[in-house]
C-alpha cells in the first residue's frame, strides 16, 4: 500500500460507465415484450411511473447490462466483497439475476431477449448486447464501432477485460464494485457515510487512481477480517470447553465447591481479557504519545518562526520594541532574562522606554515605519497557526492522558484478578480448580479432562496462530490508514468544497467534511466525518432519513466529480427516494440535482414515482434556467397501469404534461 500521494492532476484517469443508449426486447412489462429504446445520452433522463410498472426493473437492467449481475436487494455495500460458500459477489449476483428476470422475461421468449446497453469509458465507447438466463450471456460487443469477435467459451471474459483495460481499474471485479457503491444509489438507499470501511475501499481507488492499491487494501481487510473472525470463534469453542472441564469437577470427589469452581473460571477468563487489553492499550499509549510529541515538535517549530519574524520586522522598524520576543518573555514571568532576578512587576522605566522606542539595554532610538499588509498577514497566520497547533496538543494530552489512565486501570484489575487467582489457588485443591478453569493444567491426570486439555491447547494454538496472523495484517492496514489521510489532505481543498456546495444545496446550513484516523471493528481505517453548524454527526440516527439519503447522494455526486475531465462525468443512477423528503426540502433537492448537471456536467438517471414527482418538478424548473438536456420518459408508454392508475388517469396525465411542458426545449 505505500504509494507516492497523487493530486488529481498527476493520477492515472479512472473511468465509470457514461451512459449513451439503452435497447431491450422481451421484458413484458414493457409493451409486452416488444423491443423498446431509452435516449440515456441527455443530461437528465427522468425515468417517471406508477408502482408496478418497472421503474426499478429499468435500472436492473441498465447495470446488468453493464456489469452482468443483478445485486440482491438487502444486505450491505460491504457484503458486495465478501465471498459466500466460497462465492464471490461477481457469482453471487450471476445466480440472482438467474432468478430476477423469471417472470419478466419469459423462458419461451427468451432465446430472443436482450438488453443492450452503449456506454463510455473516457474517450471509448462500448457497446455490449446480453441474453438471459445464462451464466454467460454476452452476445455481442462493439468497441468505437469495431465488433469485437466473440465465441460462447470465452464471451464474457473477453467483455470483462475490455472493460477492465478501457476503464482503467486492475479488475472486473472491482469495476462492478464501483459501478454499484458509488454510481447506484437505489432503492435499498445504502449510505456510504455509515459504511466506513467500505468508503475507505473507494477513497483509496477514487482519490489516488491506483486502483491496485485499492484492490490491495481490500484484501487486507478481508483478511484481517477472517482472521479476527476465527479468533473470536475460536474463543467461543475455547470458553464451551472449559465449561465440560468445569463440569468434571463434581465426579472427582474433591472438596470444592460449585461457586468456587466458578469463580475461579470466571477469574482466569478475566484474566486473558484484561492481559489482552492491556496490551491494546499500551499500544495505543505508545501510539498517543508519538502523536503528542510530534505536535510538540511541531508547536516549537512554528513557535521559532513567530519570533524570526518578529525580530525581523523589529530590525526593519516595522514592530514596536515591545513586541520583542525578550520583553514580551519579561512581561509574562517578571523574571529578567539576564541575570535571572525576580520582580513583582515589569519596571516602570522598561515600560516607558519600550513604548518610546527606546531600548532598555543600549537606550538606542528607534522609529517604527508602519507595518506591511504582507508582513501583518504573515505575523497572523503564524499566531493562528500556534494557537491551532496549541489546542491540537491540549487535545492530544487529554487522549493520551485518558489512555493512559485506562491502562492504568486494565493494570491494576489485572494485577487484583492475579493475587485473587493465586489466593483461591492456595486455599483450595488445585488440581481441581485447573480443571475447572483450563488455564493452568499441568497437574491433571484424569483421562477425560485430559482429552479435553489437549483440545483446548489445540484451540488456543490455532487461536494464536490466528491472532498473529491478524496483528501483522493490522500493522499492514495502519501503513495503508496512514497513506489515506495524507491523501485526503493532500486533495481535501478539491474535494470538501464540491460537497459542501452540493450538500449546502439540499440541506442550506453549514456543513463540513473532515477524514481522520479512527478504527471500526478493530480494522484501522480512514473515516470521513460530517459535521452540520458546529455538531458532528457520528450515528445515522443523527440525521433525518431525508438527510441521510441526500447528503450520501451529495457524496456520490462529489466522488464522480472528482473522476470527471472538462468534457466527461460518469452517469449518477438514481432510485430518487422522494417519499423521505420534506416538502420544504423538495427544491433543494432539485437544486442539487442540477448543480451536479450544470457546474459538473454530471448526467443523472433518475427514476420516480409518478404520483410524487415534485422533486423532479423541482429540479427541470433549476434545469430551464442553465439549458440542459432532457429525456423524460412515462413509464406508462410502455407499461400496462393497473386498475386503481387507470382511474386516476386524469391526474397523472395532469402531472406529465406539466412535467412535459417543463422539459420542452431542453432536449
Amino acid at each position: 500500500m505505500n504509494q507516492r500521494i497523487q493530486t488529481k492532476r498527476e493520477r492515472q484517469t479512472i473511468y465509470l460507465p457514461r451512459l449513451k443508449l439503452l435497447r431491450t426486447k422481451g421484458v413484458l412489462l414493457y409493451r409486452g415484450g416488444k423491443e423498446v429504446a431509452l435516449d440515456l445520452s441527455r443530461d437528465l433522463t427522468a425515468v417517471m411511473g406508477a408502482n408496478g410498472l418497472g421503474k426499478s426493473t429499468l435500472l436492473s437492467l441498465v447495470l446488468y447490462g453493464i456489469t452482468g449481475i443483478v445485486r440482491k436487494p438487502g444486505g450491505t455495500l460491504q457484503s458486495l466483497l465478501q465471498e459466500k460458500k466460497g462465492r464471490g459477489f461477481l457469482a453471487q449476483g450471476i445466480d440472482f439475476g438467474l432468478t430476477y428476470f423469471e417472470g419478466r422475461v419469459t423462458r419461451a421468449e427468451g432465446k430472443d431477449a436482450f438488453v443492450e446497453i452503449e456506454y463510455s469509458l473516457g474517450p471509448t465507447t462500448l457497446k455490449v448486447r446480453r441474453g438471459f438466463f445464462s451464466d454467460s450471456n454476452t452476445n455481442a460487443l462493439i468497441v468505437d464501432g469495431k465488433k469485437i469477435a466473440l465465441s460462447s467459451a470465452n464471451s464474457e471474459e473477453a467483455y470483462r477485460a475490455e472493460v477492465a483495460r478501457f476503464s482503467n481499474i486492475t479488475s472486473f471485479e472491482q469495476f462492478v464494485f464501483l459501478v454499484h457503491t458509488v454510481q447506484l444509489f437505489d432503492e435499498d438507499h445504502l449510505c456510504l457515510f455509515w459504511e466506513q470501511t467500505t468508503l475507505n475501499q473507494i477513497l483509496a481507488c477514487v482519490l489516488t487512481g491506483d486502483s491496485k492499491s485499492a484492490e490491495n487494501l481490500t484484501a487486507l481487510i478481508n483478511n484481517f477480517k477472517k482472521h479476527d473472525s476465527h479468533v473470536r470463534n475460536i474463543q467461543y469453542q475455547i470458553t464451551n470447553q472449559r465449561k465440560v472441564l468445569a463440569a468434571t469437577v463434581e465426579p472427582l470427589g474433591k472438596k470444592v465447591s460449585s461457586k468456587i469452581v466458578d469463580r475461579y473460571a470466571e477469574l482466569n477468563e478475566l484474566k486473558d481479557e484484561l492481559e489482552g487489553r492491556a496490551q491494546r492499550l499500551a499500544e495505543e499509549r505508545a501510539e498517543a504519545l508519538a502523536k503528542r510529541d510530534e505536535a510538540a515538535v511541531e508547536l516549537d517549530q512554528v513557535s521559532r518562526e513567530l519570533q524570526r519574524l518578529t525580530w525581523e520586522l523589529i530590525a526593519k522598524r516595522n514592530l514596536p520594541l515591545s513586541a520583542s520576543p525578550i520583553l514580551q518573555e519579561f512581561s509574562e514571568t517578571l523574571c529578567c532574562p539576564l541575570c535571572r532576578h525576580d520582580f513583582p512587576k515589569v519596571p516602570g522605566r522598561i515600560l516607558k522606554e519600550s513604548r518610546e522606542g527606546i531600548c532598555p539595554l543600549c537606550e538606542t532610538k528607534k522609529t517604527d515605519k508602519p507595518i506591511s499588509t504582507r508582513a501583518s498577514d504573515s505575523i497572523d497566520a503564524t499566531k493562528s497557526k500556534i494557537a491551532s497547533t496549541q489546542k491540537r496538543l491540549k487535545d492530544l494530552e487529554k487522549t493520551y492522558d485518558a489512555i493512559s489512565g485506562d491502562h492504568e486501570t486494565a493494570r491494576n484489575k489485572l494485577r487484583a484478578t492475579t493475587k485473587e487467582i493465586g489466593v483461591l489457588e492456595g486455599k483450595h485443591n488445585r488440581e481441581a480448580l485447573e480443571a475447572a478453569a483450563a488455564l493452568k493444567l499441568e497437574g491433571i491426570v484424569s483421562g477425560p479432562m485430559t482429552n479435553i486439555r489437549k483440545k483446548i491447547d489445540g484451540l488456543q494454538e490455532r487461536k494464536d496462530k490466528h491472532r498473529t496472523e491478524r496483528d501483522e495484517i493490522k500493522k499492514d492496514l495502519k501503513v495503508a490508514q496512514k497513506n489515506l489521510i495524507e491523501v485526503f489532505e493532500t486533495v481535501r481543498g478539491q474535494i470538501v468544497p464540491r460537497f459542501q456546495e452540493l450538500a449546502n444545496s439540499f440541506l442550506g446550513i453549514p456543513l463540513n467534511l473532515s477524514g481522520r484516523e479512527s478504527s471500526s471493528d478493530q480494522v484501522p481505517i480512514v473515516e470521513l466525518h460530517l459535521t452540520i453548524s458546529e455538531s458532528e454527526r457520528k450515528r445515522p440516527e443523527q440525521l433525518s432519513e431525508s438527510q441521510r439519503y441526500f447528503l450520501d447522494i451529495a457524496l456520490r455526486m462529489t466522488l464522480l466529480s472528482w473522476l470527471s475531465s472538462e468534457s466527461w462525468t460518469p452517469t449518477l443512477v438514481i432510485d430518487t427516494p422522494e417519499g423521505a423528503l420534506d416538502i420544504a426540502y423538495e427544491t433543494n433537492a432539485g437544486k442539487m440535482f442540477a448543480a451536479f448537471i450544470a457546474k459538473y456536467q454530471g448526467p443523472l438517471l433518475t427514476a420516480s414515482n409518478l404520483n410524487s414527482s415534485r422533486l423532479i418538478r423541482k429540479t427541470l424548473e433549476k434545469c430551464r434556467k442553465t439549458g440542459a438536456s432532457v429525456t423524460l420518459l412515462d413509464l406508462r408508454e410502455w407499461g400496462r397501469p393497473s386498475e386503481v392508475q387507470k382511474e386516476n388517469k386524469p391526474l397523472m396525465d395532469e402531472q406529465i404534461t406539466e412535467l412535459r411542458e417543463l422539459a420542452e426545449g431542453l432536449s
